[in-house]
């Protein structure tokens, strides 16, 4: 749709196709972060293999990749998602190539869901990519901190000084300007459509609280995922995971979101909320307009 706008000489908010195509593809973002590492700006290993690859998988086949994917990662467990679809669907966690047989089973069959329970330590159905697959990427699972939100009370189990965060961010092109990162506390490993977007389930924290986040780290943390929005060749708005390291700021870009959801529990208001002037939701929304008409 973008591209067909482009070509007719329209205006639109946020990236252009081109952006927006490097941003759908999770690998691509990866290699395009890799030349940031210099500015504190990291990724997470990847690999990504087709769904044909684990086509008839023998019992002992499926244990021998198994062990060569987390040999190659340089982990104990490992991420896995589509390499091409937004959000949280197909994003889980894998502990063993049983759980590895029995997602690529799932995929296989175009399942919208994975049931609770399915695999080890699995918290609640995952949703799955409403598209078939075609690929699946592998990622080093990044161990964080454990901040949870009993009773309106935060308990902060320190484990890493890693935490996740996503930040929005807005401006013209080469010049964004990112807003307060936020916290993201979710109850099981990745977070779920619904803490995402469904109001009163996740539960973000804007900014992420001191003293465990020190306020330097998130200024750095700041002038980071400003360059790595940059290097994307994001405009208009868009809104970054990540991993951020709350001493020193330095991050792991997990995705970009090149056209982010806009719900009234959008945690993008929040962070807007926390500018000095605050930008309400409104201006917000007409600043977005604003950019677009001037692309």
């Amino acid at each position: 749709i973008q591209k067909l706008l482009t070509q007719a000489h329209k205006k639109f908010n946020g990236s252009h196709a081109q952006a927006s195509h490097l941003c759908m593809d999770k690998f691509a973002t990866g290699e395009a972060m890799k030349p940031l590492k210099k500015y504190g700006i990291h990724t997470a290993e990847k690999i990504v293999f087709p769904l044909s690859h684990f086509k008839n998988f023998s019992t002992t086949q499926w244990a021998s990749f198994w062990s060569q994917l987390k040999k190659d990662l340089h982990a104990s467990s490992i991420i896995i998602k589509p390499t091409d679809d937004g959000c949280s669907a197909g994003i889980c966690r894998m502990i063993s190539a049983k759980d590895l047989q029995a997602y690529i089973a799932f995929a296989n069959k175009n399942a919208l869901e994975i049931p609770a329970g399915t695999l080890t330590d699995q918290h609640g159905i995952i949703e799955m990519p409403s598209q078939p697959m075609q690929h699946v990427l592998f990622e080093r699972f990044v161990e964080t901190d454990k901040p949870r939100v009993i009773n309106n009370k935060l308990i902060w189990n320190k484990k890493t000084n890693w935490i996740e965060v996503t930040t929005g961010v807005i401006g013209h092109a080469k010049k964004l300007h990112a807003l307060s990162p936020s916290l993201t506390v979710s109850h099981s490993h990745v977070l779920s459509l619904e803490e995402k977007f469904q109001g009163g389930t996740g539960v973000n924290i804007t900014p992420p609280p001191q003293p465990h986040v020190s306020k330097k780290a998130l200024e750095e943390a700041k002038k980071r995922i400003e360059i790595a929005a940059n290097t994307l060749g994001i405009e208009g708005y868009a809104r970054l995971d990540a991993f951020m390291h709350t001493q020193t700021g330095e991050i792991i870009i997990i995705e970009a979101n090149t056209l982010p959801a806009l719900t009234p529990s959008t945690v993008i208001f929040h962070q807007s909320l926390e500018e000095n002037p605050p930008i309400y939701p409104r201006q917000f929304l007409e600043k977005l307009i604003e950019l677009g008409k001037t692309a």
